[in-house]
């Protein structure tokens, strides 16, 4: 009996190198446990595992040689079937022939992504840069046409111009701070010439009993906001600021909103 367990862990050794499969490894146990002096089983099969290891046996003739050692019968033909169409043009595809290429195939695609979203990350960074500037400045103006609009209800006629003429330089030079620009003294010209005009007829119109702080309201935010969006549209389109730059954005501000 101890024999018969020896040559069965020899059977086992051969199996987990590889050499024998679960059929072959299930005849050979049943061999010896019919047969325990059959111990040339186990001689043969060694010695037919070191032929197939040193390339002496093909893997066919491994194959024909285990089953005569353990008397198995010879497997069946299998029908030929015929491939199928996809299966017969797949045949000849590169992905076929080398595993290696194979997975090159398979990563390729995984690549092209990463590759996509490495090139457009600084571009949606960029991006939503820009929209945040945008939507900053546009905060800037809506607060500081607010703040006009509280100045135009003193009811005080030209005291209060000065409040407004300082608020828009302070809004517009904030507006050139968030683009990297400098306000300058042409802008300044620009501006205050553009003002000048509209803050003498803000101040006659609190002239006006009762309609008066409302009409000043209305006029001081109102041009307080037009100043401020003429200037966000110049320097959000990279324009020099001339007096013909805030014609074309005036037009544009009008054709926008008709």
């Amino acid at each position: 009996m101890a024999d018969t367990i020896s040559l069965i862990r020899q059977c086992r050794q051969l199996y987990d190198e590889g050499r024998l499969t679960d059929e072959d490894f299930s005849s050979a146990k049943r061999r010896l446990l019919e047969n325990p002096n059959a111990s040339q089983i186990i001689e043969q099969l060694a010695e037919a595992c070191a032929l197939h290891a040193e390339g002496s046996l093909t893997d066919e003739e491994f194959a024909v040689m285990k089953r005569q050692i353990l008397a198995l019968p010879a497997p069946e033909a299998e029908e030929e079937k015929s491939p199928e169409p996809h299966a017969a043009a797949n045949e000849h595809a590169p992905w076929k022939k080398e595993p290696e290429l194979r997975e090159a195939y398979r990563e390729e695609p995984l690549k092209a992504a990463a590759e996509a979203e490495v090139l457009s990350a600084p571009q949606e960074a960029e991006q939503n840069a820009m929209d945040l500037r945008q939507e900053s400045a546009r905060k800037l103006i809506r607060r500081c046409a607010l703040i006009a609009a509280l100045i135009g209800l003193i009811p005080f006629p030209f005291r209060d111009s000065p409040l407004l003429i300082i608020l828009q330089f302070v809004m517009v030079t904030l507006l050139c701070r968030k683009y990297g620009r400098k306000m300058g003294a042409s802008l300044s010209l620009i501006i205050l010439a553009g003002v000048l005009g509209p803050v003498v007829f803000y101040a006659i119109a609190k002239f006006i009993p009762l309609l008066g702080p409302i009409l000043g309201a209305l006029i001081a935010g109102g041009l307080t906001w037009m100043v401020g969006h003429l200037t966000h549209s110049l320097l959000d389109n990279d324009e020099d600021f001339t007096w013909a730059n805030f014609r074309h954005a005036l037009r544009r501000a009008f054709a926008h909103r008709s």
